[in-house]
Protein backbone atom coordinates (compact mmCIF):
# COMPACT_ATOMS: atom_id res chain seq x y z
CA UNK A 1 0.00 0.00 0.00
CA UNK A 2 2.58 2.40 0.93
CA UNK A 3 4.79 1.33 -1.78
CA UNK A 4 2.01 2.04 -4.73
CA UNK A 5 0.96 5.86 -2.65
CA UNK A 6 5.03 6.54 -2.90
CA UNK A 7 4.59 5.44 -6.95
CA UNK A 8 1.63 8.38 -7.41
CA UNK A 9 3.85 11.04 -6.18
CA UNK A 10 6.39 10.01 -8.74
CA UNK A 11 7.06 12.33 -11.97
CA UNK A 12 6.24 9.88 -14.96
CA UNK A 13 8.98 11.68 -16.76
CA UNK A 14 11.27 11.52 -13.80
CA UNK A 15 10.51 7.76 -13.31
CA UNK A 16 10.93 7.22 -17.55
CA UNK A 17 13.46 9.54 -18.56
CA UNK A 18 17.24 10.34 -17.08
CA UNK A 19 17.79 13.80 -16.17
CA UNK A 20 20.85 15.87 -16.33
CA UNK A 21 21.60 17.28 -12.87
CA UNK A 22 21.85 21.15 -13.92
CA UNK A 23 20.17 22.58 -16.39
CA UNK A 24 21.67 22.99 -20.12
CA UNK A 25 19.60 27.08 -19.96
CA UNK A 26 17.46 29.08 -18.59
CA UNK A 27 14.13 30.33 -20.60
CA UNK A 28 12.28 32.50 -18.79
CA UNK A 29 10.31 31.22 -15.76
CA UNK A 30 11.71 27.68 -16.96
CA UNK A 31 15.10 25.71 -16.77
CA UNK A 32 15.35 23.28 -19.21
CA UNK A 33 17.57 20.28 -18.46
CA UNK A 34 18.53 17.75 -21.18
CA UNK A 35 17.03 14.53 -21.10
CA UNK A 36 16.72 10.96 -22.09
CA UNK A 37 14.26 8.57 -22.08
CA UNK A 38 15.85 5.23 -20.15
CA UNK A 39 13.91 2.43 -22.44
CA UNK A 40 14.67 4.01 -25.93
CA UNK A 41 17.78 6.47 -25.58
CA UNK A 42 15.38 8.94 -27.13
CA UNK A 43 16.79 12.42 -26.12
CA UNK A 44 14.73 15.25 -25.16
CA UNK A 45 14.52 18.77 -23.22
CA UNK A 46 12.84 18.71 -19.92
CA UNK A 47 10.85 22.34 -19.07
CA UNK A 48 10.89 22.46 -15.34
CA UNK A 49 9.01 25.48 -13.43
CA UNK A 50 9.89 25.87 -9.97
CA UNK A 51 6.66 27.15 -7.56
CA UNK A 52 9.75 28.29 -5.11
CA UNK A 53 10.21 31.48 -7.76
CA UNK A 54 6.67 32.88 -7.06
CA UNK A 55 7.88 32.67 -2.79
CA UNK A 56 8.53 36.36 -1.79
CA UNK A 57 11.84 35.55 -0.38
CA UNK A 58 12.92 34.26 -3.91
CA UNK A 59 12.02 37.35 -5.43
CA UNK A 60 8.93 37.02 -6.46
CA UNK A 61 5.46 37.93 -5.20
CA UNK A 62 5.87 40.67 -2.58
CA UNK A 63 5.56 40.26 1.05
CA UNK A 64 2.66 43.08 1.23
CA UNK A 65 0.42 41.03 -0.53
CA UNK A 66 -2.48 40.16 1.11
CA UNK A 67 -3.33 35.96 1.62
CA UNK A 68 -6.08 36.15 -0.70
CA UNK A 69 -4.81 37.96 -3.38
CA UNK A 70 -1.53 36.24 -2.89
CA UNK A 71 -3.39 32.59 -3.72
CA UNK A 72 -5.41 34.53 -6.45
CA UNK A 73 -2.59 35.73 -8.39
CA UNK A 74 -0.53 32.44 -7.88
CA UNK A 75 -3.16 30.30 -9.36
CA UNK A 76 -3.57 32.62 -12.21
CA UNK A 77 0.47 32.40 -12.72
CA UNK A 78 0.49 28.73 -12.60
CA UNK A 79 -2.60 28.48 -15.20
CA UNK A 80 -0.22 30.65 -17.56
CA UNK A 81 2.30 28.47 -17.23
CA UNK A 82 -0.03 24.54 -17.67
CA UNK A 83 -1.29 26.84 -20.68
CA UNK A 84 1.81 27.09 -22.59
CA UNK A 85 2.45 22.72 -22.81
CA UNK A 86 -1.19 22.43 -23.14
CA UNK A 87 -1.58 24.44 -26.64
CA UNK A 88 1.50 22.43 -27.54
CA UNK A 89 0.06 19.53 -27.05
CA UNK A 90 -2.96 20.55 -29.42
CA UNK A 91 -0.39 22.26 -32.38
CA UNK A 92 1.41 20.32 -34.76
CA UNK A 93 3.56 22.02 -37.28
CA UNK A 94 7.48 21.76 -38.10
CA UNK A 95 8.07 25.25 -36.88
CA UNK A 96 6.25 24.82 -33.20
CA UNK A 97 7.90 23.13 -30.54
CA UNK A 98 7.23 19.48 -30.21
CA UNK A 99 5.63 18.39 -26.96
CA UNK A 100 7.05 14.53 -26.23
CA UNK A 101 5.63 14.78 -22.21
CA UNK A 102 2.67 16.73 -20.95
CA UNK A 103 3.14 18.80 -18.51
CA UNK A 104 3.10 17.28 -14.62
CA UNK A 105 3.76 18.36 -11.12
CA UNK A 106 6.88 17.20 -9.62
CA UNK A 107 7.52 15.84 -5.96
CA UNK A 108 8.54 19.89 -5.36
CA UNK A 109 5.20 21.07 -6.16
CA UNK A 110 6.83 22.42 -9.94
CA UNK A 111 5.87 21.70 -13.16
CA UNK A 112 7.67 19.78 -15.46
CA UNK A 113 7.27 19.23 -19.23
CA UNK A 114 9.66 17.67 -22.35
CA UNK A 115 9.83 18.49 -26.02
CA UNK A 116 12.00 17.60 -28.78
CA UNK A 117 15.48 18.61 -28.08
CA UNK A 118 16.65 22.34 -28.32
CA UNK A 119 19.87 23.89 -27.67
CA UNK A 120 18.87 27.07 -26.20
CA UNK A 121 16.33 29.93 -26.50
CA UNK A 122 16.90 32.56 -29.19
CA UNK A 123 17.42 35.17 -26.58
CA UNK A 124 20.03 32.76 -25.27
CA UNK A 125 22.00 32.55 -28.34
CA UNK A 126 21.80 36.37 -29.17
CA UNK A 127 23.21 37.08 -25.80
CA UNK A 128 25.77 34.63 -26.25
CA UNK A 129 26.90 35.85 -29.62
CA UNK A 130 27.12 39.26 -28.19
CA UNK A 131 29.08 38.29 -25.26
CA UNK A 132 31.83 36.67 -27.61
CA UNK A 133 31.61 39.58 -29.91
CA UNK A 134 33.00 41.79 -26.81
CA UNK A 135 35.53 39.42 -26.53
CA UNK A 136 36.93 38.95 -30.19
CA UNK A 137 34.83 36.18 -31.18
CA UNK A 138 34.38 32.77 -30.34
CA UNK A 139 37.46 31.73 -29.66
CA UNK A 140 37.89 34.27 -26.99
CA UNK A 141 35.56 32.84 -24.71
CA UNK A 142 33.98 29.73 -24.41
CA UNK A 143 30.63 28.62 -25.15
CA UNK A 144 28.11 28.71 -22.34
CA UNK A 145 26.06 25.81 -24.09
CA UNK A 146 28.24 23.17 -22.48
CA UNK A 147 26.72 20.24 -21.27
CA UNK A 148 27.43 16.52 -19.25
CA UNK A 149 26.87 13.51 -21.49
CA UNK A 150 26.08 10.20 -19.48
CA UNK A 151 29.81 8.87 -19.63
CA UNK A 152 30.69 12.25 -18.02
CA UNK A 153 32.16 14.10 -21.00
CA UNK A 154 31.94 17.36 -21.86
CA UNK A 155 30.24 18.04 -24.95
CA UNK A 156 29.97 22.17 -26.51
CA UNK A 157 27.58 23.36 -28.73
CA UNK A 158 27.94 24.80 -31.40
CA UNK A 159 25.32 27.42 -32.97
CA UNK A 160 26.15 30.30 -34.86
CA UNK A 161 23.52 33.08 -35.99
CA UNK A 162 24.95 34.17 -39.28
CA UNK A 163 22.88 35.81 -41.84
CA UNK A 164 21.70 32.49 -43.31
CA UNK A 165 20.54 31.14 -40.49
CA UNK A 166 18.96 34.44 -39.21
CA UNK A 167 16.93 34.35 -42.98
CA UNK A 168 16.16 30.49 -42.43
CA UNK A 169 15.02 30.92 -38.90
CA UNK A 170 12.23 33.73 -40.08
CA UNK A 171 11.14 32.20 -42.56
CA UNK A 172 10.46 29.25 -39.76
CA UNK A 173 8.89 31.56 -37.80
CA UNK A 174 7.00 33.36 -40.35
CA UNK A 175 5.67 29.79 -41.58
CA UNK A 176 4.46 28.74 -37.88
CA UNK A 177 3.35 32.23 -37.53
CA UNK A 178 0.76 31.58 -40.49
CA UNK A 179 -0.23 28.22 -38.63
CA UNK A 180 -1.38 29.91 -35.87
CA UNK A 181 -3.09 32.56 -37.82
CA UNK A 182 -5.11 30.65 -40.25
CA UNK A 183 -4.95 26.57 -39.23
CA UNK A 184 -5.24 27.11 -35.21
CA UNK A 185 -7.05 31.08 -35.21
CA UNK A 186 -4.63 32.05 -32.62
CA UNK A 187 -2.76 35.33 -32.07
CA UNK A 188 0.54 34.46 -30.31
CA UNK A 189 0.17 37.78 -28.11
CA UNK A 190 3.85 37.75 -26.97
CA UNK A 191 6.19 36.44 -29.44
CA UNK A 192 10.08 37.67 -28.06
CA UNK A 193 13.31 35.58 -28.72
CA UNK A 194 12.65 34.22 -25.30
CA UNK A 195 9.62 32.03 -26.90
CA UNK A 196 11.50 30.92 -29.74
CA UNK A 197 13.59 27.44 -29.55
CA UNK A 198 16.51 26.84 -31.77
CA UNK A 199 17.43 23.02 -31.85
CA UNK A 200 20.51 20.99 -32.79
CA UNK A 201 19.86 21.46 -36.33
CA UNK A 202 19.50 25.28 -36.25
CA UNK A 203 15.33 25.37 -36.85
CA UNK A 204 13.75 27.74 -34.79
CA UNK A 205 11.09 26.55 -33.29
CA UNK A 206 7.64 29.03 -31.77
CA UNK A 207 6.81 28.01 -28.28
CA UNK A 208 5.70 30.68 -25.08
CA UNK A 209 2.27 30.57 -25.74
CA UNK A 210 1.01 31.44 -22.33
CA UNK A 211 -0.45 34.78 -23.75
CA UNK A 212 -1.59 33.45 -27.25
CA UNK A 213 -5.73 33.41 -27.62
CA UNK A 214 -8.08 33.52 -30.47
CA UNK A 215 -8.06 37.30 -32.13
CA UNK A 216 -11.30 39.79 -31.44
CA UNK A 217 -12.74 38.83 -35.17
CA UNK A 218 -13.35 34.92 -34.45
CA UNK A 219 -16.54 33.80 -35.36
CA UNK A 220 -14.84 30.50 -34.51
CA UNK A 221 -16.10 28.95 -31.01
CA UNK A 222 -12.95 27.78 -28.98
CA UNK A 223 -12.13 26.64 -25.47
CA UNK A 224 -9.48 28.46 -24.91
CA UNK A 225 -10.02 32.07 -23.76
CA UNK A 226 -9.48 34.97 -25.24
CA UNK A 227 -6.28 37.78 -24.26
CA UNK A 228 -8.03 40.28 -21.58
CA UNK A 229 -5.25 42.53 -22.38
CA UNK A 230 -6.88 45.16 -19.23
CA UNK A 231 -5.16 42.05 -17.22
CA UNK A 232 -2.01 41.49 -19.16
CA UNK A 233 -0.95 44.94 -20.35
CA UNK A 234 -1.12 45.81 -16.16
CA UNK A 235 2.57 44.61 -14.75
CA UNK A 236 2.42 43.58 -11.83
CA UNK A 237 5.47 43.93 -9.47
CA UNK A 238 4.89 41.21 -7.24
CA UNK A 239 5.61 38.69 -10.46
CA UNK A 240 8.67 38.16 -12.22
CA UNK A 241 8.85 39.64 -15.51
CA UNK A 242 9.64 36.65 -17.35
CA UNK A 243 5.54 35.63 -16.51
CA UNK A 244 3.78 38.70 -17.82
CA UNK A 245 3.67 40.32 -21.10
CA UNK A 246 7.13 41.36 -22.43
CA UNK A 247 6.33 45.17 -22.61
CA UNK A 248 9.92 45.93 -24.90
CA UNK A 249 8.09 43.73 -27.84
CA UNK A 250 4.11 44.47 -27.11
CA UNK A 251 2.34 45.32 -30.39
CA UNK A 252 0.90 49.12 -30.65
CA UNK A 253 -1.92 47.42 -31.78
CA UNK A 254 -2.50 45.71 -27.88
CA UNK A 255 -1.22 48.48 -25.99
CA UNK A 256 -2.72 51.29 -27.85
CA UNK A 257 -5.57 50.29 -30.07
CA UNK A 258 -6.77 46.98 -27.91
CA UNK A 259 -7.06 45.33 -30.72
CA UNK A 260 -6.08 41.29 -30.84
CA UNK A 261 -5.37 40.24 -34.33
CA UNK A 262 -2.97 38.41 -36.38
CA UNK A 263 -1.03 41.68 -37.32
CA UNK A 264 -0.09 42.18 -33.10
CA UNK A 265 2.42 39.16 -34.07
CA UNK A 266 4.05 41.00 -36.83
Amino acid sequence: MFSSALKSFTSNISANYTISSTPTTICGAWKVYDGKKKSTGKVVSIFVFERKSLDPQAGGLGPRSSSSSLKRVHEEVIARVKKESNLLARLRHPSILELAEPIEDTRSGGLMFATEPVTASLAGLLEDKDAQEKVGGVAGRPSRFVVQDENGQLQRRELEIDELEIQKGLLQVAQGLEFLHESAGLVHGNLTPDSIYVNAKSDWKIAGLAFAGPPDTSSTPSNIPPISLSEVLYHDPRLPRSLQLNMDYTSPDFVMDTNVSSAADM
